[in-house]
C-alpha cells in the first residue's frame, strides 16, 4: 500500500515528474531567479565524480541556465551596443577593399544593421563579412543597396540619384 508521502517523494525523484531537469532528483534550494545555491552545486559536482547520473544531469542544467542568463543579460546592454557599433565602423573604415563612407551602422541587442549605398554587390557582401567578424555580434542584417550602372556612371556629374516626379 502506498502512502501519500511516498507518492510525493516519487514526484521529484522519478523521470517525467517535476519541472527542474525532468525529474533528475531534488534540485535543492532554488532562489527567486531559478538558480541553485553553491552548496547544492558543489554537492552535485562531488556526487558526479562517483557516477551519480542525476547529479550530472543537474550540473548540465545549471550550465545551460548560466549560458542562457549570460546571453540574456548581454543582449540588452546599451553600452555594449554602442561599443559594437563603433568597432564595426572602425573595421569598415580600415577595410582596403572599398570605401565605407556611405554605410551607416546601427546595433540593437547585439544585432547589427548595415544601411547605405555601395557601387558593387561584392562591397555589400564584404561589409557584412566585416561586421560578422566582430566579437559580440550575433546577427547582421544587411540592407545595403547596390547602385545601378547608370548611377555609378553619373556620380559627380550633378545628377540627382532620385527619379523625377513623373516616373
Amino acid at each position: 500500500m502506498q502512502r501519500k508521502g511516498d507518492r510525493d517523494e516519487r514526484e521529484w525523484r522519478e523521470p517525467g515528474y517535476g519541472a527542474y531537469g525532468s525529474g533528475y532528483g531534488s534540485p535543492g534550494h532554488i532562489d527567486q531567479r531559478g538558480n541553485r545555491n553553491w552548496v547544492d552545486k558543489t554537492g552535485d559536482e562531488v556526487a558526479s565524480w562517483f557516477g551519480d547520473e542525476h547529479a550530472q544531469q543537474r550540473r548540465r542544467w545549471d550550465h545551460v541556465r548560466e549560458r542562457e542568463r549570460a546571453r540574456y543579460e548581454r543582449r540588452g546592454d546599451y553600452d555594449e551596443d554602442a561599443e559594437l557599433r563603433r568597432e564595426i565602423e572602425h573595421r569598415l573604415d580600415q577595410d582596403e577593399f572599398f570605401d565605407a563612407a556611405e554605410i551607416h551602422v546601427s546595433v540593437h541587442a547585439n544585432e547589427a544593421t548595415l544601411e547605405g549605398v555601395v557601387n558593387y554587390a561584392e562591397e555589400a557582401r564584404e561589409a557584412e563579412r566585416v561586421a560578422r567578424r566582430v566579437p559580440g555580434v550575433i546577427y547582421v542584417n544587411n540592407e545595403i543597396r547596390v547602385r545601378s550602372r547608370v548611377e555609378r556612371a553619373t556620380i559627380g556629374m550633378g545628377y540627382d540619384s532620385t527619379p523625377p516626379h513623373g516616373e
